[in-house]
């Protein structure tokens, strides 16, 4: 009977066995990383429409009604709650005691159902004088 000898492969052919599937894996996850695309929250997007009404409704007090509830969709759309709220508050309060009853009215409504949107993001205890 004939023996074979299995010569026993160097420390170095081994580690190097071991090391190129890990390589590999590192290549691949990083490559995946870098092809990943960050999402840019919707709040941060730039919005042409919202741009336009807001601009149209900063020149004075809007004579269309439309214009107002358009504002407020294009707000509510784009997830800018805060924002809304924040515009039509400070619209109010700079033309309020300029505006018709009826103009007053109008923008009121308009900022009512973006404050009950935003209402669940306003801790508890403040949220009764909010909405």
């Amino acid at each position: 009977m004939k023996t074979v000898k299995i010569w026993p492969l160097s420390r170095g052919a081994l580690l190097l066995g071991a090391a190129a599937p890990l390589a590999a894996l590192f290549l691949t996850l990083s490559m995946l990383a870098g092809c990943a695309a960050t999402a840019v929250p919707l709040s941060e997007t730039f919005n042409g429409e919202l741009e336009y009404l807001k601009v149209i409704n900063d020149a004075g007090p809007a004579k269309d009604p439309s214009i107002i509830f358009l504002l407020m969709g294009q707000y509510l759309n784009a997830n800018r709650e805060a924002e809304g709220v924040a515009f039509f508050d400070s619209f109010l309060q700079t033309h309020g005691a300029a505006l018709a009853p009826k103009q007053k009215s109008l923008y009121l409504a308009a900022l009512g159902p973006l404050r009950a949107s935003y209402a669940r993001q306003v801790p508890l205890l403040s949220r009764i004088g909010w909405v």
